[in-house]
């Protein structure tokens, strides 16, 4: 009899609690807003690679003029990879008007956690591809591809930052 009364009692409390979790300390990311509420850069990003990779160019356009600074030349590419815009901050490519690469010069050479940070894109990959000039990490954060470039050969400070979305060539009727 005590045990059904206990199972009974707490599956009251369970019953009574709040329809959703309360999680304290917890911001939802800017490209996870709601549908058609307007885009917030958060306050610590410079250049927000999470919202810009594979958003629509026209749609992206009034972002990436303040993240990046207004074009300062257009070049076409071959038709499979369609066109790269270029900024005073950096560079994308653009495919069938989809944003499908970001190209972020930083200001100054940036620890690489620093720097991933300053861009939206998680700081802690664990599984990076070694190179003397750069580093490599594959399929993180939603992008294929997120290049750092060294500012020195095997040195952790990055001068610059690439995320592939996806690769055009690859994807056969985008």
């Amino acid at each position: 009899m005590r045990g059904s009364v206990c199972a009974i009692w707490a599956l009251g409390l369970v019953g009574c609690g709040a329809d959703e979790p309360i999680l304290s300390g917890l911001r939802v990311a800017p490209s996870a807003q709601a549908p058609g509420a307007p885009y917030v850069r958060p306050e610590h990003v410079l250049v927000d690679i999470s919202y810009l990779g594979g958003r629509s160019w026209e749609e992206a356009r009034d972002v990436v003029d303040e993240q990046l600074g207004p074009i300062t030349e257009r070049i076409d590419l071959d038709p499979r990879d369609g066109q790269e815009l270029r900024f005073e901050a950096g560079a994308l490519r653009v495919k069938d008007g989809q944003i499908y690469q970001i190209t972020v010069t930083l200001p100054r050479p940036t620890r690489r956690a620093a720097a991933l940070h300053s861009l939206n894109l998680p700081p802690q990959i664990d599984s990076w591809f070694s190179l003397d000039r750069e580093l490599r990490a594959r399929w993180e954060a939603g992008f294929e591809r997120i290049r750092l470039g060294r500012a020195e050969p095997e040195s952790e400070m990055i001068v610059w930052v690439e995320a592939l979305k996806w690769s055009p060539r690859a994807q056969r009727g985008r």
